[in-house]
């Protein structure tokens, strides 16, 4: 299975069996609570499954005070 990961102006290329967005998060690194998955131009949980093909854009997420 092949999944493209878009972050930032990075690309990543999974390829691998991961089955949800937070199985392909923690393949690439990620920590889950330091972004916002989009997929097909909707926001999904980290729950959500993915497909061969599948394209996530991850989006940060900027905290401060």
């Amino acid at each position: 299975m092949s999944i493209k990961v878009i972050h930032g102006k990075k690309e990543h290329t999974v390829d691998d069996d991961s089955t949800t967005v937070e199985g392909v998060l923690d393949r690439i690194g990620v920590n889950p609570e330091t972004v916002i998955v989009e997929m097909e131009d909707e926001i999904v949980s980290l729950g959500k499954a993915v497909v061969d093909g599948d394209k996530l854009n991850l989006i940060n997420v900027v905290s401060g005070g």
